[in-house]
């Protein structure tokens, strides 16, 4: 069998999936009807889809079909619709990340890196045909699961209508027809926030992780997944930011100080505009949603809350940029571990 990428060398061979950003975060939740609560009436994401014979429910503000996913924590085996295993009896027993997702342009691009993949004898975990997407799964040493997707529909509001009620997940054979060079994800959309929400954000913009080896975990993340590193300081307790080929910051690493856990830290969501944020900083309050912390920094402003268990939700208003991404982080100094809590 071929090892995992869980369990190859930090001299990680030349995969680079490159996909354009990061566009949605899944998470196993104690409380489905609470979490989702959160995320709907405060965060301001839609419910877009609700597959509740396995426990999960699709958020979106318009950008994709979901920025967010919430799936109820169970012991139980759950089937998809051609009744494969989707989830195993031990999977998704507590809370937690079940994995970040990355879009890729086509399927075609998709396609070519999981054959990259499987030339350097790296498995992928799964392969899934979403329906609205497909998608090929990857596990890292950092307890952060990896979704590279490209979408099957444009139309996916229509194609999640078509299928209420019916699960979505079977297995998807990327050999078994010549993949699509067509790209299908939204080019323009209009944020479409649940009325009465505290915040109305633009998209889920970018997630942190801890990891025990920064040095290892950049170059995972440039080889493996083909992402590109936009700012780092690769020193005991360094940091680095990444991003697709949109040029995004959409991806926070930061190594481990003391006994500070491995693996996912918090998602960030996107508002349009300092107006935007101030706005949603007085819902908040109004709401009586507690601010666990405000972040002024160079480059951003944001807000923290936390969601029912307890994971950190950046709420930021990005400033004013230079056209050219790569300049974006010219004199860039993290002010210490504020800047991610």
């Amino acid at each position: 069998m071929a090892p995992s990428a869980v369990d190859a060398p930090t001299a990680w061979p030349e995969v680079r999936f490159a996909p354009r950003r990061l566009a949605h975060v899944n998470m196993y939740v104690a409380d489905l009807d609470a979490s989702f609560a959160f995320y709907h009436d405060v965060c301001g994401l839609e419910l877009v889809f609700d597959e509740s014979a396995i426990m999960a429910r699709f958020l979106s503000n318009g950008n994709s079909h979901h920025d967010v996913a919430l799936m109820g924590v169970n012991d139980r085996e759950l089937r998809g619709r051609d009744g494969e295993v989707q989830k195993t009896s031990g999977r998704g027993s507590r809370p937690g990340l079940n994995h970040l997702a990355f879009e890729m342009a086509t399927e075609a691009e998709l396609v070519a890196g999981i054959g990259r993949m499987r030339a350097a004898e790296l498995s992928v975990a799964r392969l899934w045909d979403h329906q609205i997407s497909r998608s090929a799964y990857v596990s890292t040493p950092w307890q952060v699961d990896l979704e590279l997707y490209a979408d099957s529909h444009r139309d996916w509001r229509g194609l999640y209508a078509s299928l209420e009620g019916e699960l979505l997940t079977e297995v998807w054979d990327p050999d078994a027809e010549p993949p699509s060079d067509e790209h299908r994800y939204v080019d323009t959309f209009d944020p479409l926030p649940p009325a009465g929400a505290a915040v109305r954000p633009v998209r889920t913009c970018s997630a942190t992780i801890v990891v025990d080896d920064l040095p290892a975990a950049i170059a995972y993340y440039e080889r493996i997944v083909g992402l590109t590193v936009l700012a780092a300081d690769p020193g005991v307790d360094g940091w680095a930011v990444l991003g697709g080929t949109l040029g995004l910051p959409d991806l926070t690493v930061l190594a481990a100080v003391g006994d500070q856990p491995v693996g996912f830290h918090h998602l960030s969501l996107e508002v349009a505009d300092g107006d935007e944020l101030e706005a949603s900083i007085a819902r908040v309050e109004d709401a009586g949603v507690g601010i666990e912390r405000r972040v002024e920094h160079p480059l951003k402003r944001s807000i923290v809350l936390r969601d029912p268990d307890g994971v950190p939700v950046e709420i930021v208003h990005h400033r004013p940029r230079p056209a050219d991404p790569s300049s974006w982080f010219d004199g860039f100094v993290p002010p210490a571990r504020d800047y991610v809590l």
